[in-house]
């Protein structure tokens, strides 16, 4: 793994808790089976595949608000508006209205996702109980993974720099009058005009998940204070980052 997307991985798990899906407009959905490797999911199957037919219970939280997120110090937004000299080097010409993000250092974050939600299987013991029968055991891979939550948006921008002075200019096809325009505003209709020294510069206006949690089956074994005897034990446990 490239050193931006180590480094995107980490500030978003270090914020918020959650593994960081790349690339970002990848699909991940809850019941989903892979495994997880330096900190990216790979997916294999689904809990509802032919060959496992596990079904679960879900809950759905809906936040129709933002997350948003930035390299502390490291990212500088900017707006120019129609009718304004462009800066030097700019892509943008007078009459254009755009935003310029400017990334002051190598592998520095930009995170913004529009009317989020927050998706999560329901009972994981139930879960774990049907992950024990014989015929699932069977087949199941001991570093095996389960997406136990998603976070959902319905508009997604993901930048990262791997260069010092990285920028990205942003030319909106609708007058900018706002002094921090919303850079998910599906009427700007953005397009990119420059996009130099960075790693990705991600927007999206459909619906992602870009954010997950995910779970496995831990096995231990458990001395049993009246016989002596070691005996197996399982659990369903959360994956954290490494």
């Amino acid at each position: 793994m490239n050193l931006p997307v180590r480094q995107y991985t980490k500030e978003m798990y270090r914020k918020f808790g959650y593994f960081a899906t790349w690339m970002p407009g990848i699909p991940i959905e809850l019941g989903d089976v892979g495994t997880i490797e330096n900190n990216i999911f790979t997916k294999f199957t689904d809990l509802q595949s032919e060959a496992l037919k596990i079904e679960f219970k879900s809950k759905t939280k809906e936040n129709k608000d933002f997350i948003e997120y930035k390299s502390e110090g490291q990212v500088n937004l900017s707006v120019k508006f129609a009718g304004t000299l462009p800066r030097p080097g700019s892509k943008l010409t007078e009459a254009d209205a755009g935003i310029m993000f400017d990334f002051k250092k190598a592998n520095s974050v930009y995170f913004r996702a529009k009317d989020v939600s927050f998706l999560q299987i329901d009972d994981l013991l139930d879960l774990q109980q049907k992950l024990l029968q014989p015929d699932i055991r069977k087949i199941w891979k001991k570093n095996w993974v389960i997406v136990t939550q998603v976070v959902c948006a319905e508009a997604l921008a993901v930048m990262l720099s791997n260069k010092k002075d990285a920028t990205v200019e942003l030319k909106a096809n609708a007058n900018i009058s706002a002094i921090k325009p919303d850079i998910l505003d599906a009427g700007f209709e953005f397009t990119t005009r420059n996009d130099s020294g960075m790693e990705t510069s991600y927007l999206s206006e459909n619906r992602t998940s870009p954010l997950f949690k995910v779970h496995m089956l831990k096995k231990e074994e458990l001395k049993d204070q009246a016989d002596g005897q070691r005996r197996e034990s399982f659990y369903m446990k959360e994956v954290i980052y490494q």
